[in-house]
């Protein structure tokens, strides 16, 4: 059995001679200083036990409140701060971008800790877009992650233009000189997201203009 301070124990798994894997038993309090707590083995055919006072760490669930940005390329690296409470400069925090059939995770090397309350990380590239919903999430001790409540989009290349949702078609009154003036258009990638201010490539747009009668008629695009 692996016996924890405070008279916590569970059985062990012989992984090899070499390894064990333990069980840790629930608590109601964490170590929010990573202090640790000592770990040691006993022997059940004899009841001896080491005292080795191995370190072991309970820590708490962090709470992610925002990633700024919110969104980015998928072939593309990117920096992200996350921002909200209970972060711990812990050796096994690591960062996940989950998506419906997607996992990507990042490990402590790519993970700066700031503060109690500020993480960056950085986000490699992946070989295509996630789809919708996606989120980034975040654990201390590698197991146990945080709720997917923080939204983190990784986009495709620009696949379409799309109308602001509900429009259709744009409608003006004549005049010897038109300008036409309103008309927004928005690039998507082939999940239907907007790109937004990702998305630095000019695209040509072909406008098609009806000659309309003494009633006003639509022009649609």
């Amino acid at each position: 059995t692996c016996q924890f301070s405070g008279g916590g124990y569970s059985l062990a798994t012989r992984i090899s001679a070499t390894l064990l894997q333990c069980r840790v038993p629930p608590v109601n309090a964490s170590l929010g200083a990573c202090a640790g707590q000592a770990l040691e083995l006993e022997v059940l055919q004899t009841q001896e036990q080491t005292a080795s006072n191995a370190p072991f760490s309970r820590v708490p669930t962090p709470t992610l409140l925002a990633a700024t940005p919110r969104a980015g390329l998928h072939w593309e690296a990117q920096v992200v701060r996350l921002t909200g409470h209970g972060f711990l400069d812990s050796p096994h925090r690591t960062c996940q971008f989950v998506a419906p059939g997607h996992a990507l995770s990042v490990g402590r090397d790519n993970i700066t800790f700031i503060s109690a309350s500020e993480l960056i990380v950085l986000r490699p590239p992946t070989a295509m877009p996630y789809p919708d919903p996606s989120f980034v999430v975040l654990s201390l001790d590698g197991q146990v992650y945080s709720q997917p409540l923080t939204q983190y989009r990784i986009l495709g290349a620009p696949a379409g233009l799309a109308l602001a949702e509900g429009v259709t078609s744009f409608a003006f009154l004549s005049a010897a000189v038109a300008v036409l003036r309103g008309v927004a258009a928005y690039t998507i990638d082939r999940h239907g997201r907007r790109l937004r201010a990702l998305d630095i490539w000019p695209h040509p747009i072909n406008a098609t203009l009806r000659r309309a009668s003494r009633n006003p008629e639509a022009l649609p695009l």
